[in-house]
């Protein structure tokens, strides 16, 4: 399941990066562009699936709430059903830099820290095409107990 969508271009390296590690897309799910978190749990909850795609660009929901990939994990964390869900994260260059600032402060700097020390593997877009990335992947996702596709590889 892709939460929140973004640029095609990155969802195809992303893609590739998954199929690399032996992870399949077929069958994934994208939450529309301003789906609030509210919605995109509840999509998140009935799908339960085994990965979950979520870009951190921050933007705005169709009420004007600002979101971001990582609060949005936080509240998947606080689900039971969805709470142990691995996460690829996707980011560029400055949103890795706002990653590292929630993960210090605010409110939520030590659930944003864990998160990033255990559940979501952040990608830097430079690495996606790294075939070490894949290795990265792989290793974050049979750490969660995702098992990989020989067929997707």
């Amino acid at each position: 399941m892709i939460v929140r969508p973004y640029l095609h271009r990155v969802r195809g390296r992303v893609f590739n990066l998954l199929h690399q590690a032996g992870i399949g897309t077929d069958g994934a799910a994208e939450v529309a562009t301003g789906t609030s978190d509210e919605e995109a749990i509840a999509a998140v909850v009935a799908a339960q699936p085994d990965v979950l795609l979520i870009p951190f660009h921050a933007h705005h929901d169709e009420a004007g709430e600002q979101l971001d990939g990582l609060t949005l994990c936080r509240r998947l964390g606080e689900v039971g059903s969805v709470a142990g869900i691995p996460v690829l994260m996707p980011v560029t260059r400055m949103a890795a830099a706002s990653l590292r600032l929630m993960s210090v402060t605010g409110e939520h700097a030590s659930v944003h820290r864990e998160l990033l020390t255990t559940r979501v593997l952040v990608l830097a877009d430079e690495a996606l095409d790294d075939p070490v990335t894949a290795a990265r992947v792989l290793t974050h996702l049979r750490s969660h107990g995702v098992r990989a596709d020989p067929s997707s590889a």
